[in-house]
């Protein structure tokens, strides 16, 4: 986990994060969704 987190400039904890929810909701984890105030 440490490789990947260098790779993409983020913290470990990030991509431990990511993994577990990925592991949990699947691919819809990984498209972006917009929060209040978001654009178009």
């Amino acid at each position: 986990m440490v490789l990947f987190a260098e790779v993409t400039f983020t913290s470990a904890d990030r991509v431990r994060d990511v993994i577990h929810n990925f592991n949990a909701d699947g691919f819809e984890t990984l498209y972006p969704t917009l929060g209040p105030g978001g654009g178009e």
